[in-house]
């Protein structure tokens, strides 16, 4: 009703609009793929060079005619990898200074040089832009219209309210106005604050802040709610009881009955933990489940998320957890039975490296096994005279 009594003329939409102009302006936007090259702040020197010499061949590849998006996928070190480097639509203002400034002077296409920011070094490519554009009257003249309705019948409500609040003062009490004015008063049972009647208004987070600081018989100020504004008087206050334990039995027992079954579950849990570490052997059990071979990154079928990421903690270290891991309620122990490097973790020069360094490692237990057997087996004496 209170929107019926608004006029909003063309006059005032076009005011409104020029006021607010920037509003309806969006600005230029930039769509870029990226591949990044990680270098932490502390870095020394030589760490710095080796992956600036990295970056500059993935460079000269993309240069070659390489594919941007597939290069990004296989040696970006940033999460939108999984994306071929796609950081979507972004304006002026969202990313650090240089690799701003790199991406809004590229042309549509283009691809940077080396970009270096304080994540390390960048190679960008710009897939898009979509120029600024400024909305015009016409475009969002009804929404305008239907804002400055909105914004008359609201200011038209609280002075409505206004003026029955002053009314309520002076006539005493909420009652004498009702009866005095013909308005009807809405009233309510009792009732709790997070268990609030179904009525809209009442179930207002305002209204309910409101409601319960006051005092039994005092009255509210103007209290705005999401559907206008409320007047509130507190008739009566029943305080918080605890009942009687024959009213509650059952709830009791079944409550007891839950908090105790978590404690016993997590003592076996913990007892089982205790045992399988001391004997190193998976004890023989109905809830043993045997898992797949499981991803560092990526969610499981069959084992939580957070026992996943705890056994990826312990690969090479421990067989077992350090303890028990508590997953809603429930508690887990796991063994490790077994571990293999996946297919897709390394790109093939990074696989090539790895070999080498576990052959090295292994050439040198071999020397440093062979030189032992040596010393084992030879014959030493002391010439005396020599240390003399």
């Amino acid at each position: 009703d209170d929107l019926k009594q608004v006029t909003v003329s063309g006059d005032d939409v076009q005011k409104y609009y020029q006021e607010n102009s920037a509003t309806y302006n969006t600005a230029e936007q930039r769509r870029v793929r990226h591949i990044l090259f990680k270098v932490a702040n502390d870095a020394s020197p030589e760490v710095k060079t080796a992956k600036k010499t990295e970056a500059e061949k993935v460079l000269a590849q993309i240069q070659s005619k390489g594919d941007f998006a597939q290069l990004a996928t296989q040696y970006s070190e940033d999460s939108s990898k999984s994306k071929g480097g796609d950081l979507g639509l972004f304006s002026r203002g969202k990313m650090v200074q240089p690799f701003e400034d790199s991406v809004f002077s590229l042309k549509k296409g283009e691809v940077s040089g080396l970009v270096e920011t304080p994540f390390g070094y960048h190679i960008i490519k710009l897939e898009e832009i979509i120029p600024e554009k400024t909305q015009t009257l016409g475009e969002v003249s009804e929404a305008i219209r239907q804002d400055l309705e909105k914004k008359g019948g609201k200011a038209i409500t609280f002075k409505r309210a206004s003026t029955a609040y002053e009314d309520i003062i002076k006539s005493g009490s909420l009652a004498k106005y009702s009866a005095g004015s013909g308005r009807p008063v809405s009233k309510t049972d009792f009732f709790a604050q997070n268990n609030p009647p179904q009525d809209s208004v009442v179930r207002d987070r305002s209204f309910l802040q409101a409601v319960f600081a006051l005092k039994k018989g005092e009255l509210s100020s103007i209290v705005e709610i999401g559907t206008g504004y409320a007047i509130i008087f507190v008739d009566d206050i029943k305080e918080s009881v605890i009942p009687e334990l024959s009213v509650v039995r059952d709830r009791a027992v079944a409550d007891f009955k839950k908090v105790k079954s978590i404690d016993l579950a997590r003592t076996a849990a913990e007892d089982m933990l205790k045992t399988v570490k001391e004997k190193q052997n998976w004890p023989a059990s109905p809830d043993r489940k045997e898992s797949e071979y499981l991803k560092r990154l990526g969610p499981s079928a069959s084992v939580p998320d957070q026992v996943r990421q705890n056994a990826f903690t312990h690969v090479g270290r421990a067989a077992f957890p350090e303890k028990i891991i508590i997953v809603d309620n429930a508690f887990y122990i796991y063994q490790i039975i077994d571990s293999r490097q996946g297919k897709d973790m390394m790109d093939k020069n990074k696989r090539q490296d790895f070999e080498q360094q576990l052959l090295a490692v292994q050439n040198n237990k071999l020397m440093t096994d062979w030189l032992g057997q040596l010393k084992k087996e030879a014959k030493i004496w002391t010439n005396a005279q020599m240390l003399k």
